[in-house]
């Protein structure tokens, strides 16, 4: 079965201090995951307008590169 993150999944893990324990949580099966077109507008568009730290989006631009 694969995964389709939607944004406030991806808000909730960029908040996390554990987030690679939380993708395992979501993923124990290493699964596929997704993120649709629409939700990495949103979530880029949020941290622009949130001004999240550097390394909130770095966290974020790492896991969407993959």
């Amino acid at each position: 079965m694969n995964i389709l993150l939607d944004t406030n999944i991806l808000v909730f893990l960029t908040r996390s201090k554990n987030f690679d324990d939380l993708i395992r949580f979501i993923n124990p099966q290493d699964a596929l995951i997704y993120v649709s077109v629409v939700t990495d507008a949103e979530i880029r568009s949020l941290a622009l307008r949130k001004k999240w730290s550097i390394g909130r989006i770095e966290l974020l631009e790492n896991f969407l590169a993959v």
